[in-house]
């Protein structure tokens, strides 16, 4: 069983160097990663956009994470 107890601030390093904190993150240590919740980044005003292949997050036109 996985579980976490840990919200902490992430860095986001965005391609054109600039970087972004993001808020309310969750550190799983034994995945060693941090899981975002989507519903925290629209409470950040983080734009959600989706297409079959790809789902991305924006704020002020820049693109924060995509997958």
């Amino acid at each position: 069983m996985l579980s976490s107890d840990y919200y902490r601030i992430a860095k986001v390093i965005i391609e054109d160097s600039s970087s972004y904190l993001l808020k309310n993150t969750l550190l799983v240590l034994k995945l060693g990663i941090n899981l975002i919740l989507a519903r925290y980044l629209c409470k950040d005003r983080i734009k959600g956009y989706f297409n079959a292949k790809n789902i991305y997050f924006k704020k002020d036109n820049k693109i924060l994470i995509y997958t």
